[in-house]
């Protein structure tokens, strides 16, 4: 016995494969992978960002250091 794959690309395609699926009678195991980020949520988490920067420079808002962060863990 085999192993085989899938990676569907959208939901259709997901629904088509286990519907295949259960009618041929083959057993399978479902598993969900996280989506990597897209390049739309990347990019407005890097504007956010320059945003907390330049509010800093500005003197709006304070931002706490690395080693700050890294004692409190």
């Amino acid at each position: 016995m085999g192993i085989i794959t899938f990676h569907p690309a959208n939901e259709a395609d997901y629904q088509l494969l286990i519907e295949l699926a259960k009618r041929l009678n083959v057993t399978y195991t479902a598993t969900e992978t996280e989506s990597p980020v897209s390049q739309q949520e990347f990019l407005l988490g890097l504007e956010r960002s320059v945003e907390e920067i330049k509010n800093h420079q500005k003197g709006v808002t304070k931002l706490r250091s690395a080693y700050d962060l890294l004692n409190e863990l």
